[in-house]
């Protein structure tokens, strides 16, 4: 139980990135273009569940492609920032560990979470038993060895890929994922892993990013689905379950 109350505080405490001037870099950035993805993959329909609330634009965006969309979240205080009686979506404040849920779920979305938590492999194993069998889900995270992350390295701004840097820190990052490690720990978690991918291109900081138009970011996005991942901002895998 005192695990959980400091999970609890943690997740209270990193919540307040979300209402810095980085929450909307982080919605315009990487919320935005991981929706996309969703959709572009035909990752909708049924019964969807979401991990985490983050800056709440995945689950505005994509409710209504689903019957029944829900979000688990930890932070009480990351729901009452975004509290929106008519967003279409219903929030569930509990760890991902405690949560039980009462229905099964067609898809569940898994963007950006896995280098959040303390125990990946225990929360895959968890969560995989949410949805029915042929469920579907995807996992996203930061990429190690993204071309930003190589030319911090040889900026001196990082001592290696998956050092933690301030903005990790800032957001509650445990860790950096590489794809290999990301593959290896979806299927310990139980998951069939049936493609992996990559999206999104940085050759700077967010914070330079900032000024950069929609339009840009959306033609970036576009084209890194032709690149190979290991380039890419963000790696993910789609899952099914039998």
């Amino acid at each position: 139980m005192t695990e959980n109350r400091d999970e609890l505080s943690r997740l209270n405490d990193v919540s307040a990135a979300y209402a810095e001037d980085s929450g909307e870099l982080i919605m315009r950035i990487a919320s935005a273009r991981s929706a996309d993805l969703i959709r572009d993959r035909g990752l909708v329909g049924g019964a969807g569940i979401q991990l985490g609330l983050g800056d709440s634009y995945i689950a505005r965006e994509l409710a209504p492609c689903f019957d029944v969309f829900h979000v688990v979240e930890g932070s009480a205080n990351l729901i009452e920032q975004h509290r929106d009686p008519e967003a279409g979506y219903e929030v569930l404040n509990s760890l991902f560990e405690t949560f039980e849920p009462e229905i099964k779920y067609d898809v569940l979305l898994g963007n950006h979470v896995l280098e959040h938590v303390d125990e990946p492999v225990k929360i895959l194993a968890a969560v995989r038993r949410w949805l029915k069998p042929g469920g579907r889900a995807v996992f996203t995270v930061p990429n190690a060895d993204s071309l930003h992350r190589r030319i911090g390295v040889k900026m001196g701004m990082l001592e290696h890929c998956q050092e933690l840097n301030s903005q990790d820190h800032f957001v509650g990052h445990r860790r950096v994922y590489r794809l290999e490690e990301l593959v290896a720990d979806v299927s310990a978690g139980g998951f069939k892993i049936k493609e992996s991918f990559g999206y999104g291109v940085k050759l700077v900081s967010m914070k330079q990013m900032a000024d950069w138009s929609d339009e840009l970011l959306q033609a970036i996005y576009k084209v890194s689905l032709d690149l190979p991942p290991k380039l890419c901002s963000n790696i993910g895998v789609v899952c099914e379950v039998e």
